[in-house]
């Protein structure tokens, strides 16, 4: 047994479930966003977490598998995005939560944005209109719907609507390129919920954890693999006490990571998961780049080539961590953990 394959360690409850969440998303992988979306949800993995009438409304855990199988697949799909948002679909028109459910659409999300309500907050009940830019925005050029932060606010907005223009911005992550969408007076569909929009950051952030955890594994998996077949000196590389104190520490890193994402999502309390969370985060974004660039060096030479898919998973974490690097996230951390009582 590999010890760095993603969908170890799960719960017993959760292995079948894993089981079929790899071969969904391995099914999807290389697939147009779209075809992916339509595959992962004839398989339920679109709608885990989603409560009902739209989804199957299993505990949060339950995205666990989905999530770590997703990213050792590199799907284009930004399925966490999707996942983080579950929640928040009471406040779309039916038929349009129905169809990112059943994979008919798709969602992405902006990390960053300076976007405000045009014209001010709108008192009699109407749609707001927002005006900004939403940056760092994956897939939006193929996305239906774009969930931006807005202040202390979120909002769904229909990108087949007008008032929007997207231009590519970043093509580190070439299956998941990234775009500004630039909003002039669009149509939005608001969330003011202070403890939905809580409960999305937190699970967005927890969400992109799992999806560098997983990567990390999978590259590291991908590089043990190559290490027990190759030889030198007479002696598979994986005898070499150097490189097995590489991999030991590697190991370590993926647990500390994983057992931390565990508590976030076990959470009973939105303030302790919200903590967890972006701990989760922070500690993804200073420790899963180094692994995955450790598991590119163990490929020697051919790491550094296209033949090696090593490189998808360090640019996908790359653009993954966005404009906050891990000083921000450290730093948020502790304002978070010394505001605690």
């Amino acid at each position: 047994m590999n010890l760095f394959d993603p969908l170890n360690d799960l719960p017993s409850d959760l292995a079948d479930f894993a089981e079929t969440a790899r071969r969904s998303c391995e099914a999807a992988a290389g697939l147009p966003p779209a075809e992916a979306a339509r595959r992962l949800a004839e398989d339920g993995l679109t709608g885990v977490i989603a409560p009902e009438p739209f989804g199957l409304d299993l505990p949060l855990t339950a995205a666990l598998p989905v999530l770590r199988a997703a990213g050792a697949a590199r799907l284009s799909l930004p399925l966490g995005a999707a996942l983080a948002a579950s929640h928040l679909l009471s406040f779309l028109p039916k038929a349009a939560a129905e169809a990112l459910v059943d994979g008919r659409d798709f969602l992405t999300a902006a990390p960053v944005a300076d976007v405000s309500v045009a014209g001010g907050r709108s008192t009699s009940g109407d749609a707001p209109h927002l005006s900004g830019r939403a940056g760092h925005v994956p897939l939006a050029d193929a996305a239906g719907w774009l969930l931006v932060p807005v202040g202390a606010s979120l909002a769904f907005v229909d990108l087949a609507a007008g008032g929007i223009a997207v231009k590519r911005a970043s093509v580190m992550d070439e299956a998941r390129p990234s775009f500004v969408v630039d909003l002039d007076a669009a149509a939005a569909v608001s969330v003011e919920d202070p403890e939905a929009v809580a409960e999305y950051r937190a699970r967005a952030d927890l969400f992109q954890a799992i999806d560098a955890s997983a990567g990390a594994a999978a590259a590291m998996a991908l590089a043990v693999g190559h290490l027990t077949d190759r030889s030198q000196f007479g002696q598979p590389l994986i005898g070499f006490q150097s490189l097995r104190h590489d991999l030991a520490r590697a190991r370590m890193e993926l647990h500390s990571l994983d057992r931390l994402i565990a508590r976030g999502l076990a959470a009973e309390t939105l303030t302790e998961r919200t903590t967890l969370a972006t701990m989760a985060r922070a500690r993804a974004a200073a420790h899963m780049p180094g692994i995955v660039e450790m598991a590119l060096h163990m490929h020697g030479g051919m790491g550094f080539t296209r033949n090696v898919p090593v490189h998808e998973w360090l640019r996908r974490l790359r653009a993954g961590i966005g404009p906050a690097g891990p000083a921000e996230m450290n730093e948020a951390v502790a304002a978070r953990v010394l505001a605690l009582p």
